[in-house]
């Protein structure tokens, strides 16, 4: 019977695999990797994976669990059966919790291999989220697979199961020489004959060199099947859903090769380094608000360090709403009086309202902000709530000032278009440019003049006919622009 003990020990267990993995960020951010100091590079992944896919097996343990009591609910104490199952299932959120810290971790140290190709983010993110390690064999080849593969074909190998950002397929192949995405793999494991797992691997991608395989097959002795051969074996089911997940992988490469017709930089501020100073003044147990900008406010809320189990139980839907004093005179601060469409949009920082990590396309991952590695630590490892308020009127009265009419559709979606005698200009994906600022700390001005140099740049093309032209947008920092 699954205890509360038993899963506290799990948990913290977890907690040690993710502050070692949290050292191991430090050292490549801090730019101490070196042919001496590898570890972080080959020790991340088996050490993160191990934790997800024990925590993985614990929930589904815990769903047996579940299953079993409610086949004898009958014979069972009403009241007993209740609290037990509530038991249960607080057990299970709280897993997923630590799972969400750990595939956001994750998520930090993929994005450091995916930063020169974020335009193929998008196409990872397109698809559902798979969130726990998969079950049975499945889960233990792949597990194996990470653990005994770091190079293939002198590809780093990169493992999906480790992040919620990595969404097609199991693996992708990493060129170190000239830091890309070369292409994605699947992996299959057989079922196994006596002691013996076997595991297969096929993949595919723009950037792989052939002769650099088929060279290294030869010093390494290395058989390669065909496809077919590599799908024998597997019943038709799963036949066909590999075969769609080939065909989506191989239709996502076009994203991956995709040279842009024109880049646009500059520099641009944002309020990111005034979190530090917020987080400076902090006091445990208590909301601290600050203004960050004409329609932005943020707030962050300390939780009383303890073991991270206990943090986990403890603070697991946990009521903050008494904890938010004097919240309406920063609301009150962001509402501006000319217009009759103010609102409040209120969402938290790194985590969605679910305890998941959220990531929006062409963003930087939280841990390479330009942040105190400590403000990081603790809003990643859920020792800090951050939530933003944003009233949204801010940025559509700089559109309006801009020349633009902006129109509400429905569920904060809006309409943003400019026309003349003889042209429209519209700006879909208005949502978009509200996230950058209330989860990614921009400001109004910096938007407002990332659509002017747009719009600077289409008008130079003198076009004639109706074009839809894609932007996407790039957060840099350090010496890179915008």
């Amino acid at each position: 019977m699954v205890s509360k003990e038993l899963v506290k020990n799990e948990l913290d267990k977890a907690n040690l695999a993710f502050e070692k993995c949290w050292l191991y960020l430090c050292e490549i951010k801090t730019g101490k990797v070196s042919k001496d100091n590898l570890s972080c590079l080959v020790d991340f992944q088996p050490r993160l994976a191990e934790s997800l896919f024990n925590l993985g097996r614990l929930y589904r343990e815990i769903e047996q669990q579940k299953k079993s009591l409610i086949s004898r609910k009958e014979k069972l104490n009403q009241n007993w059966f209740r609290n037990r199952m509530g038991s249960l299932s607080k057990y299970q959120k709280t897993i997923n919790q630590a799972i969400s810290i750990g595939k956001g971790i994750g998520d930090a140290f993929a994005w450091f291999f995916y930063q020169r190709d974020r335009q193929y983010l998008t196409e990872h993110l397109s698809q559902d989220e798979i969130f726990h390690f998969p079950p049975g064999f499945g889960g233990i080849g792949e597990l194996e697979f990470v653990k005994n593969i770091r190079i293939l074909h002198g590809y780093f190998i990169l493992y999906h199961g480790t992040t919620n950002i990595l969404r097609l397929g199991d693996i992708s192949l990493i060129d170190l020489e000239n830091f890309s995405v070369a292409g994605v793999g699947e992996i299959k494991t057989d079922t196994p004959v006596g002691e013996t797992l076997k595991i297969s691997l096929i993949f595919s991608g723009p950037g792989i060199c052939k002769e650099k395989i088929e060279k290294s097959d030869l010093s390494n002795g290395v058989v390669r099947q065909q496809q077919e051969t590599f799908l024998n074996g597997f019943p038709q089911k799963a036949k066909d859903r590999f075969e769609r997940q080939v065909k989506r992988i191989t239709k996502s490469f076009d994203k991956l090769s995709v040279i842009p017709d024109s880049k646009i930089s500059f520099e641009s501020h944002s309020n990111i380094e005034r979190l530090d100073s917020l987080f400076d003044h902090v006091k445990t147990g208590k909301f601290t608000f600050k203004i960050l900008s004409e329609g932005l406010a943020i707030g962050v809320y300390k939780v009383t360090t303890k073991k991270f189990s206990n943090n986990l139980l403890k603070y697991l839907n946990y009521d903050l709403s008494d904890k938010i004093v004097g919240v309406e005179k920063y609301a009150m601060e962001l509402f501006l009086p000319e217009r009759t469409d103010n609102s409040l949009i209120v969402d938290s920082l790194y985590y969605d309202e679910d305890g998941n990590t959220s990531h929006l396309p062409g963003m930087s991952h939280l841990f390479w902000w330009p942040l105190k590695l400590e403000t990081i630590r603790k809003i990643m490892f859920q020792e800090a709530i951050v939530i933003t308020l944003y009233n949204p009127s801010h940025l559509i009265n700089k559109f309006e000032l801009s020349g633009f009419t902006v129109n509400y559709e429905a569920q904060q979606k809006y309409i943003a278009y400019k026309s003349d005698s003889e042209k429209e200009f519209a700006i879909e994906g208005f949502s978009y440019y509200m996230r950058m600022i209330y989860q990614y700390l921009f400001n109004e001005e910096s938007i407002i003049n990332i659509i002017y140099e747009m719009e600077q740049k289409i008008n130079k093309l003198q076009l004639n006919t109706s074009t839809r032209i894609d932007m996407n947008i790039e957060q840099k920092f350090g010496n890179e622009k915008i």
